[in-house]
């Protein structure tokens, strides 16, 4: 084989051997406590995955101080990012996908956090590139649809100012089923981007439509990413889209599912 052809070759036989379906056993850390006092509701996600929220009357940057100690006692490096007044801390504990949204609303601060699953992938052996070329000399029968969950709207995809989501259902003109969301925000429209954007990366979408930082103020900026389950195959799409208006920003928010 020469070695034009094996560059070529090498990224197709190589994906068989990259993600696995196994999965490890999902759950939030014990060293995770809550801010002392605060009453958790725990549920788990339509996608897999828990999520734990609560109120508490502490600040933000109480709150803040309180899970730095706790990643520090765990050994786990600590990097919030600030969006305006809120905060959105990701880490990757033992397997799995970690986000801790803090958020002020009123005198309250809410805090939510997710734990998901994420891939695990393993070291090529010897002899898996023969076996995947094996592949290559049979018939190709398609396989059955992966199937997809009744769309729903994410627990951990909220208004970024803390706020509650009125939710509205419908279906476009393409007749693909759609949730949505409409609010409006004092936050910078560059935070809100990258609020939206990080929360899609933590959560197992990918980010495939970016705005750029230089988009003008009268054109809208735009941030969305896709959940495969299955490739090619259905999935979800999330958009983001942010219009200035007179009193702050108008965020739209849609999850769109596609078969």
């Amino acid at each position: 084989m020469t070695a034009a052809k094996a560059g070529v070759l090498l990224p197709l036989l190589l994906a068989p051997f990259g993600f696995s379906q196994s999965r490890p056993q999902l759950a939030v850390p014990d060293w995770l406590a809550p801010f002392p006092g605060a009453a958790t509701h725990t549920q788990d996600l339509p996608l897999g995955g828990v999520e734990i929220s609560y109120r508490t009357g502490a600040a933000v940057k109480d709150v803040l101080a309180h899970y730095q100690g706790l990643f520090a006692g765990a050994g786990e490096p600590f990097r919030p990012q600030m969006y305006g007044p809120a905060a959105v801390v990701s880490a990757t504990p033992t397997g799995s996908n970690l986000t801790i949204q803090i958020r002020p609303r009123g005198a309250n601060t809410f805090v939510t956090i997710t734990c998901t699953e994420r891939p695990v992938f393993h070291t090529l052996q010897p002899g898996d590139v023969e076996s995947a070329m094996q592949k290559y000399d049979q018939p190709v029968y398609p396989g059955p649809a992966t199937p997809m969950p009744a769309l729903a709207w994410p627990a951990w995809l909220p208004q970024c100012d803390g706020a509650p989501a009125t939710i509205h259902k419908g279906v476009d003109q393409f007749k693909v089923p759609y949730l949505q969301a409409v609010f409006r925000s004092t936050w910078d429209r560059k935070a809100i981007q990258e609020f939206y954007k990080d929360l899609l990366n933590a959560n197992g979408y990918q980010v495939y439509l970016e705005s750029s930082r230089l988009t003008p103020p009268d054109r809208p900026a735009i941030v969305a990413g896709a959940y495969y389950f299955g490739r090619p195959g259905p999935r979800w799409v999330i958009r983001a889209e942010l219009t200035t208006v007179e009193d702050g920003v108008q965020v739209e928010l849609r999850v769109e599912a596609h078969r």
